[in-house]
């Protein structure tokens, strides 16, 4: 028996835009008060209907939301209680939420500028004051929780948590809204830009702010770290070749076949999927360089429609025929895909789709997703088809 998913574009979509003053005093308080009646919680679950941005803490105990269009919301991800109300500017769109590792800070990121917030008490800690300037910004923490990385459509700030301070800016033209964005390596020691007049992606030192490396490939794939920090991949006129981070050589190639692609890699690095323009999606076991299944679509994808479950075993995706010889739709349906056993073990109809709606997984949940609704969020478990609980 299939179950209706609202769900569409998977994963989260990273852009850009930076503004303002320096510190500023609290705008948002705990929450307290009586229980809302029934008829005002349904209709403030119903205003929750532009989120495009989610962010879950490493430890699974935090779901940070875009909520309307100047708006962030934090939950506790396992009770469903509504913690924290961010908002900044009411007339502003906010582009981008994060959380620190540390679960001490969030970050929002919109087109009047970035902020960073005190998690418990909801005290607005600082509003950049400087940086690149654009009409989308995406932020993210550092590993260390140390740093907020900005990405405009012209560049990337790295800023201190702790004071609020512009630490170092690499220049560098983002189309955020074709989904070009700043990419940062896992450790947060490494930046990469594009330099969209010489059609070459540059490399940068988080710690030092100097340049690393330049190199010349195509600016139709974004090259992507890959999560052991040590290696990037790129696609150039050579194909998809992976590069060592320390000589700057290439190691392999993967494929010798120029294509435009999306790259999208499980979270431990094992596995990675290539998504191309004309429809074929290929994974790929990184540990022994070898492809394990081929995908094919009659109809370009979205990348997004591609998540990665957290125990990095399966992946949601849109349903396709078992090999490369008989294309399908991406409309039939949604299925999760094992990726040991080489098969679906789920799907879900497809015809309740929102267009605008983003998932993450849940880091300690191996089954569970975070996906928009038309009224807010649901936390989604789907091997066995079952909402476990909304948030609004």
């Amino acid at each position: 028996m299939t179950k209706r998913l609202p769900l569409l574009l998977l994963g989260i979509v990273f852009l850009g835009g930076i503004v303002s003053s320096s510190f500023m005093a609290p705008a948002i308080s705990l929450l307290g008060g009586s229980r809302a009646d029934a008829t005002t919680l349904e209709q403030d679950c119903n205003m929750g209907n532009n989120i495009t941005r989610l962010a879950v803490s490493p430890d699974g105990k935090l779901l940070l939301a875009t909520w309307n269009l100047s708006e962030a919301r934090l939950w506790d991800l396992m009770t469903g209680k509504l913690l924290q109300r961010f908002q900044d500017d009411p007339q502003s769109v906010l582009t981008d939420v994060a959380l620190s590792p540390n679960g001490k800070y969030s970050a929002t990121g919109s087109n009047t500028g970035a902020v960073i917030w005190d998690v418990e008490t909801g005290e607005k800690l600082y509003k950049l004051d400087r940086g690149f300037l654009g009409d989308k910004l995406i932020v993210r923490f550092s590993p260390d929780s140390q740093y907020l990385f900005t990405g405009a459509h012209d560049g990337v700030g790295v800023w201190s948590v702790q004071k609020g301070q512009l630490l170092h800016s690499f220049p560098g033209a983002m189309e955020t809204d074709t989904g070009n964005y700043p990419q940062f390596s896992d450790n947060g020691k490494y930046t990469l830009t594009m330099d969209e007049n010489a059609g070459t992606w540059d490399v940068w030192d988080n710690d030092t702010g100097g340049k690393i490396h330049t190199f010349n490939a195509t600016t139709a794939t974004i090259p992507v770290f890959a999560p052991n920090n040590q290696s990037i991949l790129i696609n150039d006129n050579q194909g998809l070749s992976i590069w060592s981070l320390t000589t700057f050589e290439r190691v392999l190639t993967l494929d010798p076949v120029w294509v435009s692609r999306t790259l999208l890699f499980s979270s431990d690095g094992r596995f990675l999927l290539t998504v191309d323009t004309f429809g074929k999606v290929v994974l790929w076991d990184m540990s022994t360089t070898s492809v394990v299944h081929t995908f094919m679509y009659s109809e370009q994808l979205n990348p997004l429609q591609f998540l990665f479950l957290s125990d990095n075993k399966h992946i949601l995706m849109p349903s396709a025929a078992s090999d490369a010889t008989a294309p399908a739709t991406a409309s039939q349906q949604l299925i999760v895909w094992d990726i040991g056993n080489n098969k679906n073990t789920s799907s879900f109809a497809n015809d309740d789709i929102l267009f605008q709606s983003v998932a993450v997984s849940v880091p300690t949940q191996s089954d569970w997703i975070i996906t928009g609704i038309s009224s807010g969020l649901q936390l989604w478990d789907v091997q066995v088809n079952k909402t476990i609980r909304k948030y609004c």
